[in-house]
């Protein structure tokens, strides 16, 4: 991250769009490399990414303190990430030696077996 970004962030945050994109350019990789580490997956690192840079751009004015621009950002990425995982809860669902699961099992949406 460059050294001045102390002084472009208290730029970005007063509304100038030329240093908030200096900022985000500056950090961007910075930012994927640390979403790729946490989720494991380049695409999803990416979207993850990408997501966080909105939130960046539309947020900055909330930036109080631009010495903290850094581990604001890197806050954002990681919410990002959490907020991947809880909205994904993929379930795992065993099959047995025939390949069906629990849900093969299941009786027809039948009228008459549907409570009350």
């Amino acid at each position: 991250m460059r050294k001045d970004y102390e002084q472009l962030a208290a730029k970005a945050t007063a509304g100038d769009s030329t240093a908030l994109n200096a900022l985000v350019e500056d950090c961007y990789q910075d930012l994927y490399y640390f979403a790729l580490k946490t989720v494991k997956n380049a695409d999803l690192a990416y979207d993850v990414t990408q997501d966080s840079v909105i939130e960046i751009m539309t947020t900055i004015g909330n930036l109080r303190e631009p010495a903290a621009f850094p581990t604001w950002v890197r806050m954002i990425v990681y919410h990002q990430c959490t907020k991947h995982f809880k909205e994904k809860k993929e379930v795992v669902v065993d099959e047995n030696e025939d390949g069906e699961t629990i849900f093969d099992r299941l009786p027809d949406d039948d009228s008459s077996s549907m409570p009350e």
